[in-house]
């Protein structure tokens, strides 16, 4: 029985291999309402094609990072990608600018989206 299970286990993993290649994460940054400069909101970045599930996930205003960061729970996908949202309050103003900065084993430096302010 325990040699079943082991090979069971085995051929599971390798079938898992096969999906298993390194993928480029793709990052969206967005607000929790509509912008309205002056009122508190959230800013969210979704970062999606995760793989290896490996990221560091950071929030920046006027480029340096922000401290109230929340993060979400890193999911999969059924073709074994992970994604995940991470977020912060924030009040958006017209004089700073706020992105969401990622690094990732399959990034040779860390990739930077920053908000669209008129979106």
């Amino acid at each position: 029985m325990a040699r079943l299970v082991t090979l069971i286990f085995l051929v599971l993993v390798s079938l898992t291999g096969l999906y298993a290649q390194e993928r480029i994460p793709m990052v969206e940054v967005y607000t929790k309402t509509a912008r309205q400069f002056g009122k508190p909101n959230v800013l969210n970045c979704y970062v999606t094609n995760i793989f290896p599930p490996t990221i560091e996930i950071e929030l920046l205003k006027n480029g340096q990072k922000m401290d109230n960061l929340k993060m979400g729970f890193l999911t999969y996908t059924k073709d074994f990608a992970y994604f995940i949202v991470a977020n912060a309050e924030f009040i958006p103003t017209e004089e700073d600018t706020f992105a969401c900065r990622v690094k990732h084993p399959s990034l040779k430096e860390p990739m930077t989206v920053e908000w669209d302010r008129l979106m």
